[in-house]
């Protein structure tokens, strides 16, 4: 038996009332709206509700370590990494680059002291310095008319920091023992990092704007602006009437699956978005890191499942944006919805949570079924409560089975949660399923008897003829 991963509305599947067409929306502000006011004209005012369960805080977002771009071999040089330092002394000029630039590099007094030194003939030192003024010159001007920033190396030490600032690039142009840097340019991009130009002469200069501007920002951000601004543009509302908000999580869905989809696996970067997923034996590119961290501001998450890199909605997202501008009823509803949603029920084979906690769950879905009989979407609550009793009452996979492999004995775990069930929910629709299928154990000492096998038989066959009609 295989069952899919659960995610922020993937059983999502009744038809709801059609809404107004995505558009573009406004970008949500960092602290959440304070809650307006509800729609009570669906169904009367409920009494107060507990506080919702939080949703958990993303993980803190990984380091973002600049990368080396191979397609660029022939345009810069790695003689830069000669020059790289740890630690500057106390007395040290440093000069940080914190942008994507082109970075002018001059020569010191100290440099010209050294090259005139090493000599026969101090004088021929200036007829090279010309040359190479001049080249410096005429790449500067190339760059600023291709748009490109040009600062100039105004100290000894070049601190180069990474998109996020805390990944440094140190080097110390005149390093001793080494022939030094000076009439050249580095390219820097805060997301691949410093790299020296290989001549001045006939740089290749497309291929080094392209390097400096290249990554700032994941492109597929700038693409599909109706799906990526579907969440943001809800969020930017004081409040949303039942029917909308269902639209919208059917919407959402939706959305997440395109995105997902050929927008995402067909993207002519997707090599940078996907290396964590790809090249297990590398950092993850800082571009992905990039894409990750700016579609939870946009509602998605950028996430892996079985190997393949896919968008989903976001709960935490939902609860902070969304819950605050919902009638109370839907808010009922979410606080029941968005339970378990950052890591699903089930997973290859396995339960992602305690059958004591989906028990709890279904508890609280018959709860609101009952309460909300005239809810915009009726059955969802009862048939969302009938998959969790699936997750509960069955065998297991043959890698992962409930019953033990010694004596055919029922893990205690489940029976525990068919134990809470009974007590908590005995008269509803699953508690009593679980009720009678408990009384069947009970009579078989708890154990894969024939009986019971072919009980759970039935039940599935009963189930997938449901499903199929």
């Amino acid at each position: 038996m295989s069952r899919t991963f659960l995610y922020l509305g993937i059983v999502l599947t009744m038809a709801v009332s059609a809404c107004g067409a995505a558009g573009e929306g406004k970008t949500v502000e960092e602290q959440p709206k304070a809650a307006a006011a509800r729609d009570t004209t669906q169904t009367p005012a409920p009494a107060p509700k507990p506080e919702p369960e939080s949703i958990p805080e993303p993980e803190p977002e990984p380091e973002v370590i600049p990368s080396r771009d191979p397609d660029f071999t022939g345009v810069f040089s790695d003689s830069l990494e000669s020059y790289r330092v740890e630690f500057l002394p106390d007395t040290a000029g440093l000069q940080y680059i914190r942008e994507n630039v082109l970075v002018r590099v001059g020569i010191s007094d100290s440099q010209i002291d050294k090259l005139k030194s090493n000599s026969p003939d101090p004088d021929n030192f200036y007829i090279p310095a010309d040359d190479n003024l001049f080249y410096m010159a005429q790449l500067s001007e190339k760059a600023e008319a291709m748009g490109l920033k040009v600062v100039n190396a105004d100290e000894r030490y070049l601190g180069f920091l990474g998109i996020n600032s805390s990944v440094k690039e140190l080097y110390d142009l005149e390093k001793d023992s080494l022939r030094g840097v000076y009439w050249t340019f580095i390219a820097f991009n805060t997301t691949r990092g410093a790299r020296q130009i290989n001549s001045i002469v006939d740089a290749d200069m497309e291929k080094v704007a392209h390097y400096i501007n290249k990554d700032v920002y994941p492109t597929i951000l700038l693409e599909d602006t109706a799906l990526w601004n579907l969440p943001t543009r809800l969020a930017a509302q004081d409040s949303i009437a039942d029917t909308h908000f269902w639209q919208f999580l059917k919407d959402y869905r939706e959305a997440a699956l395109a995105l997902g989809g050929e927008n995402l696996w067909y993207h002519p970067e997707y090599k940078y978005y996907d290396d964590r997923i790809n090249r297990y034996d590398e950092p993850e590119h800082p571009l992905g890191i990039i894409l990750r961290r700016e579609v939870r501001k946009l509602g998605y998450e950028f996430t892996s499942y079985q190997g393949d890199a896919y968008f989903s909605q976001s709960p935490a997202f939902v609860r902070r944006y969304l819950y605050p501008i919902v009638s109370d009823t839907m808010g009922e509803f979410l606080d029941i919805f968005l339970l378990s949603y950052t890591l699903g029920y089930w997973d290859e084979g396995s339960l992602m949570v305690e059958p004591v906690e989906i028990a709890r769950h279904i508890v609280l879905w018959e709860q609101f079924a009952q309460k909300h009989p005239d809810f915009i979407a009726p059955d969802y609550a009862t048939n969302e409560a009938s998959d969790l009793v699936s997750y509960i009452l069955d065998d297991g996979m043959d890698y992962n089975p409930y019953f033990s492999e010694e004596d055919s004995t029922l893990q205690a775990r489940f029976i525990s949660g068919y134990k809470y069930l009974i007590e908590k929910a005995p008269e509803t629709t699953s508690g009593r399923k679980i009720g009678e299928y408990y009384r069947l154990l009970e009579a078989n000492q708890f154990k894969k008897t024939d009986t019971v096998a072919n009980y759970l038989k039935a039940y599935w066959d009963e189930r997938r003829a449901l499903q199929d009609q």
